[in-house]
């Protein structure tokens, strides 16, 4: 089969993880136990940022996603819960020790090429779907027409270009 069609339901369930400890930190947060709120918060960022490890960039996306929902936690705790400044500071302190996210040009440049190149590679074995673009040739002479090394050539240059887009330092380079 092809990468695209490669399913990945455990990337999605972790949504569910977040959602489900924000709703804890929101009970903690109600019973007035702050530290435990902010221990749920961690949890949820710690999991989006290994999720950013991912291949796919469905993974980076997701822990983008987790990062929000942790993010509207701490809201929470800060607007309703009222911490201390020494519990805002030891916060702030274990937010410092967490592993960066990821960098997106990683899952672009391996994931989202390899998902490229297969779906190129499989044209001529697959053949096409009848539909617009063809003109009066039949799918076979569609397929032969095709410079299938050229694609794979532009492909990779799109990529090369676009991956040192996403490794320079600021977004102005």
């Amino acid at each position: 089969g092809l990468l695209i069609d490669f399913l990945m339901p455990t990337v999605q369930m972790n949504r569910q993880i977040a959602q489900a400890l924000s709703i804890r930190a929101m009970l903690e947060l109600g019973d007035g136990q702050i530290d435990k709120a902010f221990a749920d918060a961690l949890a949820i960022h710690r999991l989006g940022r290994l999720i950013t490890r991912g291949a796919s960039l469905l993974d980076f996306l997701v822990g983008i996603a987790l990062e929000c929902i942790a993010h509207s936690v701490e809201t929470a705790i800060f607007e309703f819960g009222r911490p201390t400044a020494e519990q805002a500071l030891a916060y702030r302190a274990e937010l410092e020790r967490l592993p960066p996210m990821a960098n997106i040009a990683d899952s672009i440049s391996l994931y989202q090429r390899f998902l490229f190149l297969d779906s190129i590679q499989s044209m001529p074995r697959d053949g096409f779907d009848e539909g617009p673009g063809t003109g009066d040739l039949t799918r076979d002479e569609f397929a032969r027409a095709l410079d299938y090394e050229l694609m794979l050539r532009l492909g990779n240059t799109y990529f090369n270009q676009f991956v040192g887009a996403l490794r320079k330092p600021t977004r102005a380079e």
